[in-house]
């Protein structure tokens, strides 16, 4: 004992005097305490190094095995981080389907692609170096680790047999200090195959700095970690007198785990939480149940895991929670999140009760959760539709059609439409449906004093939407278009005629106050078949007795909406054989003379644009304004005399006057254009007047006339337009060229102003800079010395004498922003007939600037547009320059030259010779960047022949085969729903392009086509899905099977749409087979796909007399062409589900014929009588209420204060009814009479008539036999499985589970089950 406390003492004052001293020292100092000596012993045996340097190599081993997980973790990064590329790479290869208007997204497509592929190769990089520093560090711990371990036998011999030797130098090796060594080796000896070497289990290791720290296992946790986290964890929320924020940030960090390693769920063994789960959803606080849900959510994995929460009784507690207040928002918040984490497989797990609570927070209005809970409704109709129709909860959704919310009403009718989709959900919803709730606001309006224009806007909103969509066609087409005519009824009322015309101005997509654009085809097949509709239901001429008598009421908007909409009526009606001579024979009425007119003037104005549309092509306009131009100009120059001219030179008061305000400019544009083209008039002119010189001094820059005129001035381009046909006169000639030869101010001093602030020295701030180019009209200068003098060679020689030129060439060699701008508006005016306006447009293109670069590019559009057919040499020389702009290394470079070509090629088709030889050499670079115009260019043989050539036609051909058919059908019924759903939008969409329509435009496309399978194999998944659905014993198609069949009906209409098409598809009998499927396929998306498909086969003249051997009408436009429409002449062989028979409305819906409709009042006192004489219906039967209503109300006038009595009275009367009427329940105790009361007062409160003297009876047997009476677990069974088969209101619902259905019983339930488990 004195020897220990002497050696303190010593290690005691040894470190007060050197508590001063430098590091050396200390280090010194801790190696004299702990020195072990190293010298050799008697038998020959070494002694290892000190315990410091043991301790040390323990943290090295400790160091290495954190870096390697940290290299793991970074390789595992890398490894995501190339498969998110690979994935973006693929999506972008398959979004290379083209639409009609040209579009950019191939070009964006192509950058996705090549930046991916750069992160692809270096993440393939960094991973590899990564792996071998992985493989290194490994290496390095086996060394280390090999070593270590002989280190540590060796000193354990050593220590075992000098034990009595060197007792001192023991003693000072096991000091305070060497004690936590040691500990530290015996703790980094523990094997870490179960549990791994963490950090922060040690103190000293949690302080060091490369120690693993919590938040990195959280965020990045290797497997073995995870695991021993989650056990960790685990354990933890199994303390019963832990504290509530111990539990949460467990669970929290339990959650985290699961979310970050959602692999490690394979491996738990997960009836270890069964205890766990449910203590935490047991418990009294709220933030911890929360906890429970979501610690449940994230341990599913699948339907087995489910079946697991299902015996631990979650339903029961998802129920439970559902049925509580606002003010556990965020319990129920979870709990529905864990209901809906069941969605996600295929709904297993979700029962009858879990339903009943979501639609119980659907229906109470002001339930926080009803939107969330109402989307979860709508996922399960479309799972479990079987489950809904039994919990009779499809009414809901009908409920949401007008709701106050724009929003809801969007869900709920856009979910109506997709579940007629379906026959497995078709049929329950048609049946549970009350179609007539669409007409809910015009019906409560006419009937009711309770209607209002709100509720009918509402209305008039969906019913729209509804029209839009072909299932909503079908709807209104039930019985025999019964609820088309009953919204044609309430076109009687003057007050809703207006909604009701506004309805079919929206669905027949007219546009008031606009010219008439043509929409694409597949719009107007939508439009004709709903007019065929309105056709069959006799709509114009209801309308028109309707109009005639509410014509008095009408505002003049009314009646122009009824003439277009009539008007638009009758021409389709002509073009259909069903109804044309119904049309022929149709007399206006006496009354409607003026609205006769109307529409005659309508019919011949739509005519005769639709006529100048289709003939009015681009080379016709050029031709018929380049023929009507030189006749005025000729006809000007014979029948102006000189007294005229002298007349119109008087009139420009150019010669009265030197203020240009003054001036009559029309008449100087009118002199330049004709007149003083002819050389003696102008020559005679400037000699004799001074109109000339006048003219010239205006424009000079330094008189400040010109230029000082603001760019805002209503003149402003008029001044412009008439210099260019001033000096566009004086070039045209001898003698205006010698005078502007003679005149040497304005040209001079425009290129000396432009020299001078290109070089940085402004000459004036009113002329050219950034400010006067913006506010001022010098810009106009551009556009009449560029533009007008590089017209001719007289022009070109005056600006060549001027040194024009080198201050071009200055723009080019001086890059600034003034120099910019000069390019950009000096490049669109220049002549490139001109070798010189060549070399700059040619200088402008390899421009370092890329703005430079873009705007000469688009310059090459407009310069391309503007040629006339006798250019063929220039417009061969743009093309090779466009094509050459496809290699810039600029995105918009590139995609301007694509967009030129595509338009080139789609306007001038034809122009082979000229386009093939300059595009020849850039067709790699099209196939590379993936554009359009590869499509335009298979549509010649030529064109054709080059891609062929280079082997893009079959390899797009597999492509198109193999996947891009089906992603096809994505964005062609995108397109569909966009374009039918917005009929304000005025603007064309684009119709995705098709590679199979393309390829048989051409004669040798179709010769290939012919020798490959695809038609064949199109063909027969087409025909096999016929021949399946005929089977009796046919599965229901699946989504994929659906999208294949879809695909290949898109690809043979495409086929089919053309001539050299069509006849491929004959032998196939291709047309029968699709008109089979749109008449009588149960699924509506194959019923629209077919019904678009039979308009692309009537594009041709073979493909429409088909559809007329069929029955189909095919609609020609004015030169007798087809145009892609067509529709049935019967549509009730269209318009019909195949699975669905006559339709019997269901009770209580709305049955108005279009002629009873009569006086509001007289309706509404009619509708109030009706709601007084009906029944109430109690379970599946009506009880007839009329007497017992009289009674009362003759008994509370005779004697009210016996109200309550009466009451009571009545209430049991209806009982006794009740009871008579359904039978009575089983009974399920059969010793206990007490509780079969409780059952059968349960099943009472699901009636609204019984409620209150339920809530009586149950509250009295609470308060006698108090609620053990109520919570044992024989009658939280029954309860709650009356909750899930029965109907209860919310609050009725929240009163029985309070009651039956809480914590108490169902903590009875489960210590019963671990007793009988036991």
């Amino acid at each position: 004992m004195e020897r220990f406390r002497s050696n303190s003492d010593l290690h005691r004052s040894r470190s007060n005097s050197n508590a001063t001293s430098n590091v050396p020292k200390r280090q010194n100092l801790v190696l004299s305490t702990s020195f072990v000596s190293t010298r050799r012993f008697d038998d020959g045996g070494s002694v290892p190094t000190s315990p410091l340097l043991t301790k040390h190599r323990s943290t090295t081993i400790n160091n290495l095995k954190t870096e390697i997980a940290q290299l793991e973790q970074q390789i595992e990064r890398q490894k995501k981080r190339k498969v998110d590329h690979a994935r973006l790479k693929k999506s972008s290869n398959s979004n290379d389907i083209y639409v009609d208007k040209y579009s950019t997204d191939h070009l964006e497509n192509h950058s996705v692609r090549l930046r991916a592929n750069s992160e692809i190769r270096d993440t393939e990089i960094n991973i590899k170096r990564l792996q071998e520093q992985l493989r290194l560090l490994k290496l390095k711990l086996k060394r280390s680790e090999a070593s270590s371990n002989e280190m540590i036998n060796s000193s354990k011999l050593l220590n075992d047999n000098n034990a009595q030797s060197s007792e001192s130098i023991s003693e000072t090796q096991y000091s305070d200090s060497d004690e936590e060594g040691h500990d530290d080796v015996g703790y980094r000896l523990t094997p870490t195959k179960s549990i791994p070497t963490l950090g922060f289990q040690s103190d000293e290791v949690e302080h060091s700095p490369n120690h693993l720290s919590t938040t990195m296992l959280y965020e990045s946790p290797t497997k073995e970690t995870a695991t021993w986290l989650i056990s960790d964890h685990l354990q933890s929320l199994q303390d019963i007198n832990a504290s509530v924020d111990f539990i949460l940030q467990k669970a929290n960090g339990l959650v985290v785990l699961l979310q970050k390693n959602p692999e490690i769920k394979e491996d738990l063994v997960i009836t270890a939480f069964a205890s766990t789960i449910q203590n935490l959803l047991l418990s009294s606080n709220q933030k911890i149940r929360s906890a429970g849900y979501r610690i449940a959510r994230y341990l599913i994995l699948n339907e087995n895991t489910i079946d697991f929460m299902i015996r631990l009784h979650v339903d029961v507690f998802i129920t439970m929670s559902l049925g509580k207040d606002n003010t556990y928002q965020e319990e129920r918040e979870q709990a529905l999140k864990l209901a809906r984490r069941f969605i996600d497989f295929n709904a297993y797990g979700i029962n009858k009760s879990i339903t009943q609570a979501v639609v119980s927070c659907v229906e109470l209005q002001d339930d926080s959760l009803r939107i969330v809970a109402f989307e979860t409704l709508i996922e399960l109709t479309f799972i479990k539709p079987e489950l809904i129709d039994e919990c009779r909860a499809f009414h809901i959704i009908q409920g949401f059609i007008l709701d106050s919310n724009p929003k809801n009403v969007d869900l709920a009718v856009n979910s109506m439409l997709e579940m007629l989709s379906y026959p497995q959900i078709r049929c329950y919803f048609i049946k549970s449906f009350h179609t007539s709730y669409l007409l809910n606001g015009f019906s409560d309006y006419q009937t009711k004093l309770t209607g209002s224009i709100e509720k009918v806007q509402r209305s008039v909103k969906v019913i729209i939407r509804t029209l839009q969509n072909l299932n909503g066609l079908l709807l209104f087409a039930l019985n025999d278009c019964q609820l088309l005519n009953q919204l044609i009824a309430f076109a009687q009322s003057p007050p809703l005629f207006k909604y009701v015309m506004h309805i079919f101005m929206s669905s027949l997509r007219i546009r008031r106050n606009t010219p008439e654009k043509r929409d694409s085809a597949q719009t107007e097949q939508y439009v004709y078949l709903l007019i065929s509709m309105m056709n069959k239901v006799d709509f114009v001429k209801r309308i028109m007795n309707y109009f005639i008598l509410a014509l008095p009421k009408l505002d003049s908007v009314t009646k122009d909406d009824t003439r277009l909409v009539l008007a638009k009526t009758f021409d389709a009606s002509m073009q259909l054989t069903a109804s044309k001579k119904k049309f022929n024979k149709f007399k206006f009425s006496e009354k409607l003379d003026q609205y006769k007119l109307f529409h005659e003037t309508y019919v011949f104005n739509n005519a005769v644009f639709s006529t100048r549309s289709k003939l009015a092509t681009t080379t016709t306009q050029k031709m018929m304004l380049k023929y009507a131009g030189e006749r005025q100009l000729n006809s000007s120059k014979k029948n102006t005399d000189d007294i005229g001219f002298k007349k119109m030179v008087f009139e420009s008061k150019v010669l009265q006057t030197k203020n240009f305000g003054i001036w009559n400019w029309q008449v100087i544009g009118e002199l330049c254009k004709s007149p003083l083209m002819n050389k003696k008039r102008l020559e005679e002119l400037s000699r004799s007047t001074r109109f000339v010189r006048r003219m010239l001094v205006f424009y000079r820059p330094f008189r400040f006339r010109f230029t000082s005129v603001s760019s805002d001035d209503p003149l402003a381009s008029t001044y412009v337009e008439v210099g260019c046909l001033f000096f566009r006169m004086l070039l045209s000639s001898n003698v205006g060229t010698r005078i502007l030869a003679d005149d040497t101010k304005m040209i001079p001093q425009i290129a000396s102003v432009l020299y001078n602030n290109i070089q940085g020295h402004v000459v004036s701030d009113l002329l050219f800079t950034e400010a006067a180019l913006k506010e001022k009209l010098c810009s106009g200068y551009f556009k009449i010395i560029f533009g007008v003098f590089t017209e001719n060679n007289n022009g070109m020689s005056l600006l060549e004498k001027w040194n024009v030129f080198t201050v071009i060439n200055n723009m080019f060699s001086k890059k600034s922003s003034i120099s910019n701008k000069y390019l950009m508006l000096t490049l669109p005016e220049l002549n490139l007939r001109f070798s010189r306006c060549k070399m700059f447009m040619n200088k402008a293109l390899l421009d370092e600037r890329e703005v430079i670069r873009t705007m000469a590019t688009e310059t090459l559009e407009e310069k391309l547009h503007n040629l006339t057919e006798d250019e063929v040499k220039l417009e061969e020389y743009l093309i090779q320059l466009t094509c050459r702009q496809l290699y810039d290394l600029a995105p918009n470079v590139v995609a301007t030259a694509d967009k030129i070509l595509y338009d080139y090629c789609t306007n001038h088709v034809h122009s082979s010779k000229i386009l093939q030889s300059s595009i020849k050499n850039c067709l790699d670079q099209l196939i590379f960047t993936g554009s359009p115009t590869l499509l335009k260019l298979m549509e010649t043989n030529e064109g054709f022949q080059q891609l062929d050539g280079l082997n893009y036609i079959n390899k797009e051909r597999i492509n198109w085969k193999d996947f891009k058919n089906r992603e096809f059908v994505f964005k062609v019924e995108q397109f569909l729903e966009q374009e039918i759903k917005k009929p304000e939008s005025t603007s064309k969409r684009s119709f995705p392009l098709h590679f199979y329509q393309y390829l048989c435009k051409s004669e040798e496309g179709a010769n290939l086509l012919s020798k490959s399978d695809d038609i064949r194999d199109f063909v027969t998944v087409i025909k096999k899905y016929i021949t399946n659905e005929q089977s009796e014993d046919s599965a229901p198609s699946s989504e994929e099977g659906l999208t294949q069949l879809t695909s290949c009906m898109w690809a043979c209409g495409f086929i089919g749409a053309t001539d050299h098409g069509i006849s491929l598809l004959d032998r196939y009998s291709f047309v029968q087979d699709i008109v089979e499927l749109a008449n009588e396929n149960q699924y509506t998306c194959i019923k629209n796909t077919a019904f678009y498909v039979l308009g692309l086969i009537s594009y041709t003249m073979e493909g429409r007399e088909m559809l007329e051997e069929i029955g189909w009408d095919s609609i020609m436009d004015t030169r007798g062409d087809p145009i892609g429409v067509c529709v049935p002449k019967d549509i009730n062989k269209l318009l019909h589900w195949s699975d669905l028979g006559p339709i019997k409305p269901p009770p209580g819906d709305i049955q108005i014929e279009w002629g009873e409709v009569n006086d509001h009042d007289k309706d509404a006192n009619s509708k109030r009588n009706e709601e007084l004489s009906s029944n109430i219906i109690v379970g599946d039967r009506e009880i007839p209420l009329d007497s017992l209503l009289e009674w009362e109300r003759s008994e509370a006038s005779v004697n009210p204060d016996q109200q309550e009595e009466d009451e009571q009275d009545l209430e049991r009367m209806i009982r006794e009814i009740s009871q008579s009427n359904e039978p009575n329940l089983p009974e399920v105790f059969e010793d206990d009479k007490i509780n079969n009361n409780i059952l059968r007062i349960v099943s009472d409160m699901g009636n609204n008539i019984l409620l209150n003297g339920a809530i009586k009876e149950i509250s009295s047997l609470q308060s006698k036999y108090g609620p053990s009476r109520f919570q044992n677990p024989e009658m939280f069974e029954k309860v709650y499985g009356l909750l899930g088969k029965y109907r209860f209101k919310p609050s009725v619902r929240k009163f029985l589970l309070e009651l039956f259905i809480n914590t108490r019983a169902i903590e009875n339930v489960i210590r019963n089950e671990r007793r009988r488990k036991r």
